[in-house]
This record gives structure tokens, sequence and C-alpha cells, in this order.
């Protein structure tokens, strides 16, 4: 038979076992939510700059985005050093073909 101290021993090392066992799931848990919520937001920001990387810019904005004049611009455009889609009258660049041409440029 086991005496009164050896029990509670026991009693208190299967507590103490149990209670970091509680706390290790806890902490499993919280992690696993972590990185699912680190993923929708990585998620979120890839779709976010595919959407601004796509972005039609009109000739304006497509200036102020290069830091150019409307000069410059349309001097890029007629020795097509910069592509740029026409539509009617309207001319539009898309934001990432404008990075893509600048880096070439340079």
């Amino acid at each position: 038979m086991q005496s009164k101290n050896q029990q509670l021993e026991e009693r208190l090392s299967d507590l103490s076992n149990n209670y970091l066992t509680d706390v290790i799931n806890e902490l499993k848990k919280e992690m696993i939510q972590t990185i699912k919520e680190n993923q929708k937001e990585d998620e979120l920001l890839k779709q976010k700059n595919t959407t601004q990387d796509s972005e039609m810019l009109s000739r304006v904005k497509a200036a102020e985005f290069l830091s150019c004049s409307l000069t410059t611009l349309y001097y890029y455009q007629k020795k097509k050093m910069i592509p740029y889609y026409q539509l009617g009258r309207k001319i539009l660049f898309k934001k990432s073909e404008l990075l893509q041409a600048m880096n070439n440029i340079i």
C-alpha cells in the first residue's frame, strides 16, 4: 500500500501532466488559427496587388505615375517604348506594363 504522500505526489504529477497537455493543446489550436489567419491575409494581399498591377490608367494618370509630362508619355508611345491600349479615342495603359517597360528603359 502506498503512503499518503506517495498518493498525493502521483495525483499532483497526474494533474501537472494533464494541465501541461491542456496548455500544449490550447497553444496548438492558437498557432493553427494564427497560421490560417496569416494565410488569408496573404491571399488578400496577393489579390490586392494583382488588382493594382492590372489597373488601367488614363494618359494623365499614367504621366503622373511615371512622373513625366504628357509630351514625354506621347513620345514613349510613338517610339513603342511603352505598350498602350486604344479604345476609340481613349488611350489607356496597364500599370504593371508601365512598370515593366520603365525597368527595361532604365
